[in-house]
């Protein structure tokens, strides 16, 4: 569990490997550099509405960590 929650919470440049035409809209609408932009793997899930992933067992128990 807590290599898990070391995973999901790890933060990483969020447009690292990002397909150049994402970037190249991203820049157009952020007024901040894209290179200091960070998140970690429960962030993108949220944003992404990825809900398959973020209700899974092992991922709730990590959020319910983080806000006890």
């Amino acid at each position: 569990m807590l290599e898990l929650a070391l995973v999901l919470t790890t933060s990483w440049p969020v447009y690292s490997g990002a397909d150049p035409v994402v970037v190249t809209r991203a820049r157009e609408e952020a007024d901040d550099d894209l290179e200091e932009r960070v998140g970690n793997a429960i962030e993108v899930a949220i944003i992404s509405q990825a809900k398959n992933f973020i209700k899974t067992l092992p991922c709730q128990k990590v959020v319910d960590g983080i806000w006890r």
